[in-house]
């Protein structure tokens, strides 16, 4: 369900960047959202009739990331101005004021490896590859962003088959082949 953030760019791109999105866009996208909905397994596993309202909660958090997503997006987009490392420290800055209630109300980690592995995911995880991607997108239209987000989905499936073993079937393969 996260994973549908390119429709949101498709559909910020004309808005917010005033930038035209063509058919071939909207056709890419719309084929890889149906192989991502084939690779997932959502499809068989189905979602709706008998599900409690976390799910929901659930359903509804995972778009408004997606949307959040995409506004990051976009915002790497209109602000070319702003090098790809500053967009990422204040991205990096608004996220952590945000989550920033979590610890106070539940708890700090303990001092220590915790912390370490949490600089070393913010420092090259995220100073890293959000730095690069931003300074690629920058560079890109809308619609092609758009379709380049699916490279995620595909490239978790790929790992989740070689690291663990988990295998597919051939409606998921005929996902992963639309995506």
């Amino acid at each position: 369900l996260f994973h549908v953030q390119p429709l949101w760019l498709l559909l910020l791109g004309p808005l917010v960047l005033r930038e035209a999105v063509d058919g071939q866009s909207w056709l890419a996208v719309l084929l890889a959202m149906l192989g991502l909905v084939l690779a997932s397994g959502v499809a068989q596993a189905g979602l709706g009739a008998g599900q409690g309202a976390s799910v929901w909660l659930g359903v509804c958090l995972c778009l408004i990331g997606s949307a959040c997503t995409a506004g990051v997006s976009i915002s790497a987009r209109k602000l070319q101005g702003l090098s790809a490392a500053a967009l990422a420290w204040w991205h990096c800055a608004l996220g952590s004021v945000a989550l920033l209630v979590w610890p106070m109300t539940q708890g700090w980690p303990a001092w220590g490896s915790s912390w370490a592995w949490l600089a070393g995911l913010g420092l090259v995880h995220t100073a890293l590859a959000y730095g690069l991607m931003y300074a690629g997108m920058a560079r890109l239209p809308a619609g092609r962003i758009a379709r380049l987000q699916f490279i995620y989905p595909a490239v978790a499936l790929a790992l989740d088959w070689a690291v663990y073993g988990q295998r597919l079937g051939a409606v998921q393969l005929a996902g992963v082949g639309l995506m």
